[in-house]
């Protein structure tokens, strides 16, 4: 059975599984399986190149170090890009929920309390967790309730730096052009908007 975790075709195999499981699941917010598909392959990369990986530590630490922290800036760096891309998400869903409330209940109202109990039920069954209606009374609570905190999507920010490359590939690989395209849009949005405001200012002046 060890003969058989030090075959060579076996830890590639496992590697290659676990890569896409891990960017399966950091897509689908499943970062608890991306960490168990992970650790399986390190485990398995530690059992056979170990001592080989430490003397390398060992006469090469500075390269070591500076690769440790080249690797946790890019992670930095990626994990606030795609917790732009995550609130941005969050937004244009709520968006989209609340479009659809109005569609069903064209009289829609964001001071009436039914009103609000029935989009606070469609938002916690589109994803929204929390957000009941005897706990808010306004508009402005509800908006309060469904907005990303980064201390409470703790493991997803974690996941984004520690496996970023991964986590970067996946993004890109999830229908590559249209999301391209679309993140680099989400960037730089707001800059046609004041574009368009500076213009249109003298009209107003």
């Amino acid at each position: 059975m060890i003969e058989f975790l030090a075959n060579s075709y076996v830890i590639l195999i496992v590697g290659i599984v676990a890569a896409i499981v891990t960017m399966i699941s950091l897509e689908m917010e499943k970062e608890g399986t991306a960490t168990t598909a992970v650790s399986i392959a390190l485990a398995l990369l530690l059992w056979n190149y170990g001592p080989d990986i430490w003397v390398f530590v060992k006469n090469d630490v500075g390269t070591t170090l500076l690769f440790v922290l080249g690797y946790l800036v890019a992670g930095v760096v990626w994990s606030f890009l795609k917790w732009n891309e995550f609130v941005k998400r969050k937004i244009e869903l709520f968006k989209k929920v609340r479009a659809q409330v109005i569609v069903t209940r064209p009289e829609f109202s964001d001071t009436n309390d039914k009103d609000r109990d029935y989009l606070c039920d469609r938002l916690r069954a589109n994803g929204f967790k929390d957000i009941w209606s005897h706990h808010v009374k306004s508009m402005g609570e509800i908006i309060l309730k469904i907005t990303p905190i980064g201390s409470e999507n703790k493991t997803a920010i974690v996941a984004w730096i520690s496996y970023w490359p991964l986590s970067l590939l996946a993004t890109l690989l999830n229908n590559p052009f249209r999301r391209l395209f679309e993140y680099v849009y989400s960037l730089v949005a707001d800059s046609y908007d004041k574009i368009s405001q500076r213009h249109f200012k003298s009209l107003i002046d």
